[in-house]
Formats: C-alpha cells, sequence, structure tokens
C-alpha cells in the first residue's frame, strides 16, 4: 500500500501536484518486502516519474548505422516539447528502473549501403519507444532514450546523467539534464544531440 510523500517546490515552498490528477503523487514506502523496492531509495520511491524533452537537434551526418549508413534524420520534434512519463514495474531490481517502451511515431532516417549515403536502403519509421531511468547509486541516476524498429539496428536520441540527495529518490524532481550523444559515435548508433531533459514528478 503506498503512502503519500508531499512534494514541495524548493523556490516557492508550495506543494506540488500532478498536473493531471491534482493529487499529490503516492510513494512507495521501503517497508514492504526488499523484493518490491530499490535497494537504492532508503526513504521512499516514486512510482512515476516524468521527462520533458527540449532543444534536442537531428544528426546531419552520413555516418555508420549497423550495417548501413544513416543521414537525412528527423526525429527530434517527436521528443522537443513532450512529456513522456516513465513507471517502475512491480518486484525485484526492477524497481530501480522507470522504463516507457510506447510504440508511436519516433521519427525517420534515410537508409544507405554505402559509406558515402548512396544506395538507398529505406527510410524506415521509427515505431518504438525504450526509454529508462534507473537509480544506479544512492546518488546517481541514468536516463537513456533509444528508438527501434523492425529490421533495423536501435538507435540512441538521448544519453544523460543527475544526482541525487544521498537515498532521496525524490531528489531529481526539478533537475535539468544535459544530452550527452556525439553525433558520430556509432556503437551504439546516434541519431540526435544537444537538448535537456527536466525531471519531474
Amino acid at each position: 500500500m503506498g503512502i503519500i510523500k508531499a512534494q514541495y517546490d524548493p523556490a516557492t515552498g508550495k506543494a506540488i501536484y500532478d498536473a493531471v490528477s491534482g493529487k499529490q503523487q503516492i510513494a512507495e514506502p521501503n517497508s514492504q518486502p526488499s523484493a518490491g523496492k530499490c535497494a537504492n531509495c532508503t526513504d521512499v520511491q516514486p512510482v512515476f516519474i516524468d521527462v520533458t524533452f527540449s532543444g534536442i537537434t537531428d544528426c546531419t551526418n552520413c555516418s555508420a548505422y549497423g550495417g548501413f549508413y544513416r543521414n537525412n534524420i528527423s526525429v527530434a520534434s517527436a521528443f522537443n516539447g513532450n512529456t513522456f512519463r516513465v513507471t517502475a514495474p512491480a518486484g525485484g531490481v526492477a524497481w530501480c528502473v522507470y522504463v516507457n517502451t510506447a510504440g508511436g511515431s519516433y521519427g525517420s532516417a534515410d537508409v544507405w549501403s554505402n559509406s558515402d549515403c548512396t544506395g538507398v536502403v529505406g527510410t524506415p519509421t521509427y515505431d518504438t519507444l525504450d526509454m529508462a531511468l534507473q537509480f544506479t547509486s544512492a546518488t546517481t541516476y541514468t536516463l537513456i532514450v533509444n528508438i527501434t524498429v523492425a529490421g533495423f539496428p536501435t538507435v540512441r536520441v538521448f544519453t544523460s546523467s543527475g544526482t541525487i540527495a544521498s537515498g532521496d529518490c525524490f531528489d531529481l524532481d526539478g533537475d535539468i539534464i544535459s544530452n550527452t550523444n556525439n553525433c558520430s559515435t556509432t556503437s551504439p548508433p546516434v541519431f540526435c544531440d544537444n537538448g535537456t531533459a527536466t525531471i519531474t514528478l
């Protein structure tokens, strides 16, 4: 059973409420069985975390992409200005990892057979999101965003990390973290760089 974890805006001192429901978020108490919580959270932990992206840019170079090459990427607009909710699957160590694996339309890219981006292979539209926010220690977390489509390699849209007060898994509320992707990275293939993610509870 959850308990209410009151959240306050550090700038105003006022309580924070979920924009959709108007209610304060339910938190999971760590008095539950140890297999049902994240060991990196010493108090309570959120049931969900919202991530809003801005300023992401599409890579413009011709770069290796698995056994192919890619350019003419149109992916960033599917993320900029949009909020995605990640949730913690119940049970086990998965509680340290908050995920969103929704289907949808996440943009496209031209795929080529030759290193100079000639020899057309196709223009796949990426239809599956694979977003994961993980509490990697008592003081750190990571955010990784991939997109996939059948028949082509998984590609990276956003990579970042942040810090929290030791064991306080609500402390990331309001964090703004920067994308560390480099468009020349080929493992995993990177489709976007720049931009930020704002974390809210």
